[in-house]
């Protein structure tokens, strides 16, 4: 088996290839070129792809049933490769070493596209929380993505005070009511209990709604009190969901997946997909100690809501491979558990602020990442006032420590 530096050896004279006119010729050149290196020879450029290169354990090129087109991650076509781990289904690996070879895929196909992307919050009721919605869009301004980004609020139809504030710092207005109401559940424990479950209840399931927002390619479903420090358009390459798990919310447990977190959740918009979920809440079978259907899924906080029923669809009742989970010491990440304590501050690709406070309650974040996380947050307030000609708010952020009484409001 040829090592990572002969793979990209071979991409090398694949670009030398001029006289491969189409792209369908170049995919089963692709596939001649993996046998030279361990990979088992094919003329069908839709037979099944065989093993290309390992580069870690449990790592090896596969194909992805569900991908459709070609982009800088692998020849993500109907038959083409994909990196992925066929182990746990995760990016974790995936991620690091496609992006060294991704120079060679955009370059030899050149077909990378731009999507349209939302990032979109959801709000249930008038409140004074617009800063953070600000701050997250000042985020994704600075992300600099090379798609078609759109800010999106999808609100409750309660929701009329703060819809001005909205649409003056650029989000687009989507109306809805929630999936369900709870007196609609058959399951006697959840009908009785989801207006409880975790920090909104039902109201929270609001969030299904940005799989109805079909206009766009990739929906980015984020809280108000999430930043993004790096660009994710490489996420916006995958079919598939993508989400965190919250393993500090599962510890000691014994559980076949952990609950979700709902802080970030990665779409491709599908009114199918909704409705499954929907039918699922619907449904209501969710069981003491062991969460929806029994199936050890959902069993803990926010667990008859998002956090559980996104878990559980994906893990129990969606197709194989409709989901990966991503690394979330650095993906909505909250330095909840010790081994993500310790990453750098340089891996940090998207903060969610649970554990390590939220900037605008103005509470010591204790820990040192904690610490570099609130401080990204107030340059991101502070990029904003600044290019909005607003007055910009004293470097000295210890000034805010005390209570959210202390926090100074972005003055519009």
């Amino acid at each position: 088996m040829g090592n990572l530096n002969d793979i990209e050896g071979a991409f090398e004279r694949l670009k030398d290839n001029s006289h491969l006119k189409n792209i369908d010729d170049k995919l089963k050149h692709l596939r001649e070129l993996s046998h030279e290196h361990g990979g088992q020879k094919s003329t069908d450029t839709n037979a099944k792809a065989a093993p290309m290169h390992r580069a870690k354990p449990n790592y090896k090129w596969i194909k992805c049933s569900n991908l459709t087109d070609y982009t800088y991650h692998g020849l993500q076509k109907k038959g083409g490769y994909a990196a992925c781990d066929a182990k746990n289904n995760s990016l974790v690996l995936v991620r690091n070493h496609t992006e060294r070879l991704g120079s060679y895929f955009s370059s030899i196909f050149n077909t990378v596209v731009k999507k349209k992307i939302a990032v979109a919050i959801t709000v249930t009721k008038d409140g004074p929380y617009i800063d953070g919605a600000a701050v997250l869009a000042e985020s994704v301004l600075m992300m600099k993505s090379m798609h078609d980004v759109v800010m999106v609020a999808i609100v409750h139809s309660e929701v009329q005070k703060t819809r001005p504030a909205l649409l003056r710092l650029g989000y687009k207005i989507r109306e809805f009511k929630l999936p369900i109401n709870s007196s609609e559940i058959k399951g006697k424990s959840v009908r009785e209990s989801i207006d409880k479950s975790g920090c909104c209840g039902a109201q929270e399931l609001l969030k299904l709604r940005a799989y109805q927002l079909s206009e766009y390619d990739r929906v980015v479903a984020m809280d108000m009190d999430t930043l993004i420090i790096q660009s994710f358009d490489k996420y916006f390459e995958y079919e598939e969901a993508l989400f965190t798990y919250d393993y500090a919310m599962v510890k000691g447990q014994r559980y076949t997946a952990p609950l979700m977190q709902g802080g970030m959740l990665i779409i491709k918009p599908s009114e199918t997909v909704y409705r499954e979920i929907v039918a699922i809440l619907l449904e209501g079978d969710f069981r003491s100690g062991s969460g929806w259907k029994g199936a050890r899924i959902g069993w803990g906080w926010g667990g008859m809501t998002i956090q559980g029923i996104i878990s559980y669809y994906y893990n129990i009742e969606a197709p194989p491979r409709s989901f990966f989970e991503l690394d979330h010491c650095r993906v909505n990440a909250m330095a909840t558990t010790q081994d993500c304590r310790s990453t750098g501050w340089e891996e940090i690709e998207s903060i969610h602020f649970t554990g390590c406070q939220k900037p605008f309650s103005c509470r010591d974040t204790k820990t040192g990442l904690c610490r570099r996380m609130t401080k990204a947050w107030w340059d991101v307030r502070r990029h904003l006032e600044a290019r909005l000609g607003l007055e910009v708010t004293d470097s000295n952020i210890n000034a805010c420590n005390g209570g959210p009484d202390r926090y100074p409001h972005i003055k519009w």
